[in-house]
C-alpha cells in the first residue's frame, strides 16, 4: 500500500553545542531491545502464539493504518533538512583548503569540516543563510557558528492537525519535541523525545483519516548519518510508549518495530516494504522465570509473506490461518 505524508513545520531550534560540549542529554536505554532484533532469545510455540497473535495482528494494522512511523520519521527528516541547509562543508588544509566538499576524500592532504551556522541572515533582505552563497547580495552575517559541532539539538514541531483548510500552525494540534545529538556535524544514531497529543492525517491513495499519537518516542537510525543522508533508504527502528489514535479508536502501545521503506522522490510517496514487530513473551511463558525473552514477527508487504525470527532461526507463519511452517510443513498451530 502506498502512503502520502505531510512534513511538520519546524518552529525553532535551540542548541547547546560546541567543539567540546561538557554535558549531553542521555538517550533512552534501547540496547537490549536492539540486540533482540539480531539475536532473539525466545523459542516460539503454540502456547506463545495463542497468547500474542491477536495483539500482533491488531498492532500491525494500527501501525500501518495510522502511519505513525511516517509522521515521526517526517519530523526527523525535516529537522535533518534544516540542519543540512544550515551546514557549510569546506576543506581544512591541503591543496583544496577552503573549497567546498562532501567528504575527506574531496580534500587531498586535508579534512572536510562541517560548520553549523544558526540564525545567520543575509545583509540585503534579512533572509536566513548559512554562507554568502545563500544571499542575493553575497553577504551572510550574524548568527552563531559551531565548527564541526558535537553536542545536542532540541527541536520543537507543531503538528499539522486534521483540518485541511487550516493555513496557520496551531499548537492546539499538538507538538513533537525531539532531541538530536550531533557528531562531527552529522546526526547521531538515536533521536528521542515525546509527542504531546499530536494530530495528523493518514492519507492513502483514496482516503484521508484522522490519526494521532501521544507518548514517548525513540528512533534508531542504525549509525550516525550525515545531514544529507536519505533516511528513507535505511531500515529504521522505532520505540513508542503511548497511545496511537486512529479514526476515534485508541490503542495503548509500548512496543518496538522496524520498517524498511521505499521513497519516490518524484511523487513524494512513501511505501512500506517490510514491517518487523519485536514481541516480548508474556512472563508466565518464558523458559527461565525472571528473564525477558523476545522474538520478531515480520510482514513482507509486497509478497504478503509473514513469519517469525526466534532463537532457532526464521520460518513462515500465517496469523489468519493460525499456523507456522517451514519447507517441511506445519511446525505448530494454535
Amino acid at each position: 500500500m502506498k502512503y502520502l505524508f505531510f512534513l511538520l513545520a519546524a518552529v525553532f531550534f535551540s542548541a547547546s553545542l560546541g567543539s567540546c560540549a561538557p554535558t549531553l542529554p542521555s538517550p533512552p536505554d534501547i540496547k537490549s531491545r536492539l540486540d533482540a532484533y539480531e539475536n532473539p532469545t525466545a523459542v516460539v510455540g503454540s502456547d506463545i502464539m495463542a497468547a500474542v497473535a491477536d495483539k500482533i495482528a491488531e498492532l500491525a494494522d494500527d501501525i500501518q493504518d495510522s502511519e505513525v512511523f511516517e509522521e515521526i520519521l517526517a519530523v526527523i527528516v525535516d529537522a535533518q533538512e534544516d540542519l543540512d541547509a544550515a551546514t557549510v562543508k569546506a576543506c581544512n588544509g591541503g591543496a583544496m583548503d577552503g573549497s567546498a566538499c562532501d567528504a575527506d576524500a574531496d580534500c587531498p592532504d586535508g579534512t572536510c569540516v562541517a560548520t553549523l551556522v544558526l540564525n545567520g541572515t543575509c545583509s540585503g533582505d534579512g533572509s536566513a543563510c548559512a554562507q554568502d552563497a545563500d544571499c542575493p547580495d553575497g553577504t551572510c552575517g550574524g548568527g552563531v557558528v559551531y565548527p564541526k559541532p558535537n553536542g545536542a539539538l532540541r527541536a520543537v514541531f507543531i503538528c499539522e492537525g486534521w483540518d485541511e483548510s487550516q493555513t496557520e500552525l496551531d499548537p492546539a494540534n499538538g507538538v513533537i519535541n525531539l532531541t538530536l545529538t550531533l557528531e562531527a556535524g552529522g546526526v547521531g544514531p538515536v533521536v528521542w523525545g515525546e509527542a504531546d497529543a499530536c494530530k495528523f492525517s493518514a492519507v492513502t491513495e483514496t482516503d484521508r483519516f484522522e490519526a494521532s499519537y501521544d507518548g514517548g518516542i525513540a528512533v534508531h537510525l542504525g549509525d550516525a548519518v550525515s545531514t544529507s543522508q536519505n533516511l528513507y533508504e535505511l531500515p529504521i527502528t522505532f520505540f513508542v510508549a503511548g497511545t496511537i489514535g486512529f479514526e476515534g479508536a485508541e490503542l495503548g502501545v509500548d512496543v518496538s518495530f522496524r520498517v524498511a521503506l521505499s521513497f519516490d522522490a518524484a511523487s513524494g510517496d512513501v511505501g512500506l516494504d517490510r514491517l518487523e514487530i519485536l514481541v516480548e513473551v508474556p512472563d508466565n511463558l518464558v523458559r527461565v522465570p525472571g528473564t525477558t525473552e523476545y522474538f520478531v514477527y515480520f510482514f513482507e508487504v509486497a509478497t504478503l509473506a509473514q513469519g517469525i525470527r526466534d532463537a532457532r532461526g526464521t520460518f513462515g507463519c500465517s496469523l489468519e490461518d493460525r499456523e507456522c511452517f517451514n519447507e517441511s510443513g506445519t511446525l505448530f498451530s494454535w
